[in-house]
C-alpha cells in the first residue's frame, strides 16, 4: 500500500510542477484603519499571458498596486513563467473586510485564487482615551505648577498640556522607513481623548503603537508626565514633500484657581511635520519596489545531492528597513538542472526601527547528472541607508556533488523527477507504470503468508480510528474562555483542519496560524485578538468546505 501511495504521489508531483495556477497570499491578517495589508497574486503560466481581470477591492482604498515582478523557470522541459502582482490596501472600515480572489483562465482551465478575510479595528475606539490624571487628592493637585500672575489661562494651560509630533528624519529617501511618534505632555491634572487621529496619505503604515506605559520628561526645568498618542514607521511611496496630519486631543483640565479647584475643556493639536522624500540615486533598479536598508545574505547548500532527487538551495536575508517581494532568480538555470520553484517565509520585527526582517527562500531544484554541479551566482542591487548609495547583495557560485540514487525507489524517484515536455511525458509514465506493477507484483506475493495478519491488523487500526466533527469542535468553541484558553483551543481546531483537509485553502489556514501562535507566544509583536472575528473566520472555512 505505502508503494502505491509512493507512486502516485510522485505521479502528481511531476503533473503539478507543470501545470499552471493561479494563488493569494495576504498579510498582515489583522490590522486596524490605519493600518496597510500586502494582497499579492501569483500567476504561473507556461505559454502566453493570460488576460487578467483584476477585482474591485471592495472596502479598501488602494494605496500602491499593482506592482509587477516576473520570472521564469527553465529546464530541459520547458519555461514556466510566474508573474506576481501586489497591491498596498488600507481599509476603509471596521470588521472582517475580504480581500477578492482571482479568476483566470490560462492553457483552457478555469483557475481560482481563494478569497481571503482581514479583520480590522478601529484606531480611534481602541487607543483614543488616555490615562486620566484627574482625582487626584487634594493636597497633590496643590502642588501642580500654579498660573502666574497676569498669565492668560490659555497660556497657563498650553505651557502645562501640550502634544507635539516627533519624526526620525525630515529628509529621507524614497522606500526609506520613517518613525513618526506622537506624544502628550501632562504638567496638570487633564482627562484627555485623542478625537482626531492623523491619516498617511501616500505612505505604507507598519504600525508600532503598543499599551507601554507613561513615562517622563524634563522641560524647561518642569516635569511631564508623557504618554504616546500614536506610533508608527512610514514608508513613502513617492518622491516630493509631504505635510503629515496632526493629531488633535480634548482635554478636560483641573487647575488651581485662586485656591479652588475649577474645570475647562481645550483642544491641544499636535505641529503638523514637513517630510522631504528624494528620488533613489542611479544605479538602483527601477520600475519594482526596491529593497530599502542594510541587509546581508548567506546560504546553504547539502554537500551531497541525490542525482534526480530534489534539493533545496537555502538563502537567508537579514536586515533592516524594506524588502519587498523580490525576483531572486537567475536568468537561466544551469544545463542539466531542473528547476521547480522558490517559495520564502518572512520573520519580521516590525516594533523594530527600522524594522528588522529575515527572509528564508527554498530555491527546489534536481540535477539530472552526477558529478560536480556549479550553481550560477545571485545578485541583487539595492539602496544602503547607511553608505547612501547603491549596494549589492551577492551570493557566489556555490558547489555540491550529485551522486547516484541510492535505493530502487531513489531511482523512481530520478526518473520521476527528471524534466519531460508535453509530448513525452505519457511515455515517461507508461515506463515507470511498469516498474511499480512489477514491483507491486513481488510486493503482494510476498504478502501472501502473511495475510491473516494483516487482516487483524487492519481490524485493529480501524477501531482505532477516530473521526473529528469540525462544526461540534467549532461550537465547542463559542464556550472557551476568551484569551490564552481561546488561542489554544482556535490554534488546536486549526491544526485539525489541516490534518483533515490539507489541501484545503492551505495558505490561510497557514497565515492564521502564525497570526494566532504570534498573540499566544509574542503578544507584543501583534495587535490583540478579536476572538469573534477569529470564530467567523473559523465558520468560513468550515463553510467553503
Amino acid at each position: 500500500m505505502r508503494v502505491i501511495l509512493f507512486f502516485f504521489s510522485f505521479c502528481w508531483f511531476v503533473v503539478a510542477s507543470a501545470q499552471p495556477s493561479v494563488q493569494l497570499r495576504v498579510a498582515p491578517l489583522v490590522t486596524t484603519t490605519q493600518g496597510t495589508v500586502k494582497a499579492t497574486y501569483t500567476i504561473a503560466y507556461q505559454r502566453n499571458l493570460p488576460n487578467i481581470n483584476f477585482p474591485e477591492f471592495k472596502g479598501w482604498r488602494v494605496i500602491e498596486g499593482p506592482i509587477q515582478a516576473s520570472t521564469k523557470r527553465i529546464n530541459d522541459g520547458g519555461t514556466t513563467y510566474v508573474n506576481t502582482y501586489t497591491y498596498t490596501l488600507q481599509p476603509q472600515q471596521v470588521g472582517s473586510i475580504t480581500v477578492p480572489g482571482l479568476g483566470v483562465e490560462i492553457q483552457g482551465k478555469y483557475l481560482e485564487a481563494l478569497a481571503a478575510v482581514v479583520v480590522v479595528k478601529d484606531t480611534a475606539t481602541t487607543n483614543n482615551m488616555l490615562p486620566s490624571l484627574l482625582g487626584v487628592d487634594a493636597a497633590a493637585w496643590k502642588k501642580l505648577p500654579q498660573q502666574k500672575k497676569g498669565q492668560s489661562l490659555d497660556a497657563y494651560i498650553n505651557e502645562n498640556c501640550f502634544a507635539t509630533v516627533e519624526v526620525s528624519s525630515n529628509k529621507v529617501f524614497q522606500y526609506q522607513p520613517i518613525l513618526v511618534t506622537y506624544k502628550l505632555y501632562r504638567a496638570i491634572k487633564a482627562q484627555s481623548k485623542v478625537v482626531a487621529f492623523p491619516q498617511f496619505d501616500g505612505f505604507t503604515v507598519i504600525e508600532n503603537t503598543t499599551d507601554e506605559p507613561a513615562t517622563t520628561e524634563t522641560k524647561n526645568n518642569r516635569l511631564y508626565r508623557v504618554d504616546i498618542i500614536r506610533k508608527v514607521q512610514l514608508i513613502p511611496l513617492e518622491a516630493k514633500t509631504y505635510m503629515l496630519d496632526d493629531a488633535t486631543v480634548e482635554n478636560t483640565i483641573e487647575f488651581n484657581n485662586n485656591g479652588s479647584l475649577q474645570q475647562v475643556q481645550l483642544l491641544t493639536r499636535t505641529n503638523k511635520p514637513i517630510i522631504e522624500v528624494q528620488h533613489l540615486p542611479q544605479g538602483i533598479p527601477i520600475g519594482s519596489p526596491p529593497i530599502v536598508g542594510t541587509f546581508r545574505v548567506t546560504s546553504f547548500l547539502p554537500d551531497t545531492v541525490e542525482k534526480g532527487k530534489a534539493f533545496d538551495w537555502v538563502l537567508t536575508v537579514k536586515g533592516n528597513g524594506y524588502l519587498p517581494a523580490y525576483d531572486i532568480a537567475p536568468a537561466a538555470w544551469p544545463k542539466g538542472v531542473t528547476y521547480y520553484e522558490i517559495t520564502y517565509d518572512d520573520s519580521i520585527q516590525q516594533l523594530q526601527f527600522p524594522q528588522y526582517v529575515e527572509r528564508i527562500y527554498r530555491i527546489t531544484l534536481a540535477a539530472s547528472d552526477t558529478g560536480i554541479l556549479s550553481l550560477p551566482t545571485l545578485q541583487w542591487v539595492y539602496f544602503n541607508t547607511t553608505t547612501k548609495g547603491a549596494d549589492t547583495l551577492q551570493i557566489k557560485g556555490a558547489f555540491t556533488k550529485v551522486i547516484p540514487a541510492t535505493a530502487v525507489m531513489n531511482t523512481i524517484a530520478a526518473a520521476m523527477y527528471k524534466p519531460v515536455g508535453n509530448t513525452d511525458l505519457l511515455f515517461v509514465l507508461a515506463g515507470i507504470i511498469v516498474i511499480v506493477v512489477l514491483i507491486l507484483w513481488v510486493y503482494f506475493k510476498r504478502s501472501n503468508t502473511n495475510a491473516d495478519k494483516r487482516v487483524a491488523d487492519a481490524s485493529v487500526q480501524s477501531q482505532q480510528v477516530v473521526t473529528w466533527n469540525a462544526a461540534a469542535a467549532l461550537y465547542q468553541l463559542y464556550d472557551v474562555a476568551d484569551g490564552e484558553p481561546f488561542l489554544l483551543a482556535a490554534i488546536a481546531w486549526l491544526k485539525q483542519y489541516q490534518q483533515h483537509y490539507p489541501t484545503q485553502y492551505t495558505q490561510q489556514v497557514n497565515d492564521w496560524l502564525v497570526q494566532l501562535q504570534t498573540a499566544l507566544y509574542a503578544p507584543q509583536l501583534t495587535n490583540p485578538i478579536d476572538e469573534d472575528s477569529v470564530r467567523k473566520v473559523l465558520q468560513g472555512f468550515l463553510k467553503m468546505h
